[in-house]
């Protein structure tokens, strides 16, 4: 394709929107969930909530996991 780079990215970012618009609609994702999202979202902006690592996050799944194992 010979186009410039500002045709290049204006095409990608119509694909993209249509790619990301049939997976939407593919997936049926609960309105709940992206209630859910938005509110993370706005707690991170806020600042009352922080990020935590993959890694930090596993440990503490992990540990949930052995809690729930060990309580039964």
């Amino acid at each position: 394709m010979n186009l410039t780079v500002e045709e290049k990215v204006e095409l990608a970012q119509q694909l993209w929107s249509e790619v990301a618009g049939e997976v939407e609609e593919k997936r049926n994702i609960p309105e709940w969930h992206h209630q859910v999202i938005q509110d993370r979202l706005a707690g991170l902006k806020s600042g009352k909530s922080r990020p935590i690592s993959f890694e930090q996050a596993k440990r503490e799944l992990d540990a949930k996991i052995a809690e729930h194992r060990n309580a039964r």
